[in-house]
């Protein structure tokens, strides 16, 4: 929180926010591996997406918007970016449906993305 807050007083209005979709649609809950949580208690016990949600929601209390940025589907991918957010383990029909997970990517994420192929 404390982070969004120095944000917010060096005063800028906006976060971008990567994020793995596999997050979103894998059946299995994603947990991040890079949080202290000596300083972020609150999060201990939080899967990936949820962490996510808790971001945005105080970012907004600040007056932040988050600029949601796709950027892997396949977080052992690394750093590398493929050409397309979707892949043979995930293919964009099984993203939308949610057959890949416990819920469509599309409808997580935002419903335009179903006419964006």
């Amino acid at each position: 929180e404390s982070l969004l807050d120095f944000v917010s007083a060096g005063g800028f209005n906006a976060i971008r926010l990567p994020f793995s979709a596999d997050i979103i649609v894998s059946a299995e809950r994603r947990f991040p591996t890079n949080i202290n949580y000596a300083l972020n208690p609150t999060l201990q016990g939080k899967t990936s997406f949820e962490v996510m949600e808790i971001i945005v929601q105080e970012a907004g209390k600040r007056g932040l918007t988050i600029m949601p940025d796709m950027h892997l589907f396949d977080p052992s991918q690394g750093t590398l970016q493929p050409p397309l957010w979707y892949s043979s383990q995930c293919t964009f029909d099984s993203a939308q449906s949610g057959d890949a997970g416990s819920r469509g990517l599309c409808t997580a994420v935002t419903p335009a993305c179903v006419n964006n192929r």
